[in-house]
């Protein structure tokens, strides 16, 4: 009798890399003042990124030497992603699957940014509906996942229509009736917020000074190849960048004028030029 093959396809992932992590906490200590905290998915708890509702600790950088710094806010992201449950995500409104797979890591963040500046997170003790019916509570939490879905898509493809699901979970009629009796609370100005340092080595998160961050498993065993055989981080992230289905096929890094980096702790200082 022949033997049978399986033809369920493994999953697919996208993980995170240096290279991404470096480029996307920049972009959130410059935007809203957060630093990005990499966390493998069960500590996510089924979420691939969010508003950490803790304050996590920063040390900064004086004269060479690590001084205790301060409490800054925090956005968590999972080391690596499954494509498929990314596509089929539960949405209000938008398609999640329209995203390229190349492109969700800068979409999870802009979503939490487009959190921040809106106020979602400063404003969920006072809202009005946090004392009404349970259905209130659940439209309110999908008009704000809806507007986040609509700012990062905004950023990310400016000239693009937001694509929709056919078969929404929710009634968007219910959505847009709530949306404009409580428009008041939805249309506040972007707020504005202090930037967190981006100098190599600084106001790096605690956790992961003393810990290292915790990449993916392909991620670090790859790292600890490319160390093992001497080449730099450029040469890493080039052959990322050429591999098909490996990790994360991100563009090389390019303008570098200066970069240390120890790829089994997470420890990593970068200086670019122009």
């Amino acid at each position: 009798m022949a033997e049978k093959h399986s033809t369920t396809k493994p999953p697919e992932f996208v993980y995170l890399t240096p290279e991404t992590f470096t480029r996307l906490d920049a972009i959130t200590r410059a935007r809203v003042g957060r630093a990005i905290r990499v966390c493998p998915p069960e500590e996510m708890k089924g979420n691939m990124a969010d508003v950490d509702p803790w304050i996590g600790h920063v040390g900064f950088v004086v004269d060479g030497k690590v001084v205790s710094g301060k409490g800054v806010g925090i956005i968590r992201l999972a080391n690596q992603i499954n494509v498929e449950m990314f596509k089929v995500a539960s949405r209000p409104e938008m398609d999640w699957a329209a995203i390229p797979p190349l492109m969700i890591y800068d979409f999870l963040i802009w979503h939490e940014i487009g959190h921040v500046v809106m106020g979602h997170m400063k404003w969920c003790d006072d809202y009005p509906w946090n004392h009404m019916d349970k259905k209130s509570i659940f439209l309110a939490k999908a008009e704000m996942e809806r507007r986040a879905d609509r700012y990062a898509w905004g950023v990310l493809f400016p000239y693009q229509f937001l694509p929709k699901k056919k078969n929404p979970e929710i009634s968007l009629k219910d959505l847009d009736k709530f949306a404009k009796k409580y428009r008041k609370f939805f249309e506040q100005p972007e707020r504005s917020f202090e930037p967190l340092s981006c100098a190599p080595g600084d106001a790096v998160l605690t956790c992961h000074r003393e810990n290292g961050i915790p990449w993916a498993e392909p991620v670090t065993r790859r790292l600890k190849f490319f160390k093992a055989m001497g080449s730099g981080l450029s040469s890493l992230f080039t052959a990322l960048a050429a591999e098909g289905n490996g990790g994360s096929q991100d563009v090389p890094l390019t303008g570098i004028e200066d970069l240390t980096f120890e790829p089994v702790t997470g420890v990593y200082q970068v200086a670019f030029n122009g």
